[in-house]
């Protein structure tokens, strides 16, 4: 072997081994580089995924505030729609009984009218029969009080019927009996004993009824007590 041909396998020998140890060290190198940003995205990783977990705590802390104000905000409309329900079917209540009222008190106004409308003929009708009897009453009353004292005149019941012939004079001072009924107690005195009372009598006929046949009687009655 030629000494030329030696010193080129050495120098190819040494060729590659260097460009082995180059590659060895560019691979150590690589491997260096890529466990470094492996390790540097895994601390990223983690890094994040610490974040991550962060943000899903505030999420879920959101979430349940969220959900906390929704039901708050539910239950508040639950009970405005029920408030407000019952307000209005309060209201709607009280529309309808007054209107029941309303209709009641129409009613009861027309009722009234009537009432005092019947009331005013009833007082009417009262009044004019109390006033057709109160004058049938002293009608009767004047004729009765004058048939009762003829009654106790002729039964000779000389006190009573000076009672009953004056209440005749009293209700009918212009009545067609007055003359009777003054001479007949100018009688019913003198007889009684009691001369002047029944000359006052006889006087009275004799001066009221100059011309009426008690007139006469009288003039006759007192020349008596003379």
């Amino acid at each position: 072997m030629s000494l030329k041909f030696i010193l080129v396998g050495l120098s190819i020998f040494t060729f590659v081994g260097c460009l082995k140890t180059r590659n060895d060290v560019k691979e150590i190198e690589t491997k260096q580089v890529l466990q470094k940003q492996m390790v540097d995205l895994q601390k990223n990783t983690a890094d994040s995924s610490s974040k991550f977990a962060d943000v899903e705590e505030q999420l879920r802390y959101l979430n349940g505030r969220v959900e906390t104000m929704e039901a708050k905000l539910a239950r508040n409309s639950t009970e405005s729609d029920k408030n407000l329900k019952a307000h209005t079917e309060a209201i709607q209540e009280t529309n309808r009984k007054m209107l029941i009222y309303q209709d009641a008190l129409s009613k009861m106004e027309v009722q009234a009218q009537q009432n005092t409308a019947e009331i005013a003929s009833l007082k009417a009708e009262l009044s004019n029969r109390n006033s057709r009897e109160s004058a049938k009453n002293s009608k009767e009353g004047k004729k009765d009080s004058f048939a009762a004292a003829q009654e106790l005149f002729k039964q000779k019941d000389w006190q009573n019927a000076i009672i009953e012939f004056q209440k005749y004079r009293d209700k009918n001072s212009k009545g067609k009996h007055v003359a009777e009924a003054t001479y007949k107690i100018g009688v019913c005195f003198q007889e009684l004993s009691l001369k002047d009372d029944a000359k006052t009598f006889y006087q009275e006929v004799i001066a009221s009824f100059p011309n009426s046949e008690e007139a006469k009687k009288a003039k006759t009655r007192l020349k008596g007590l003379k």
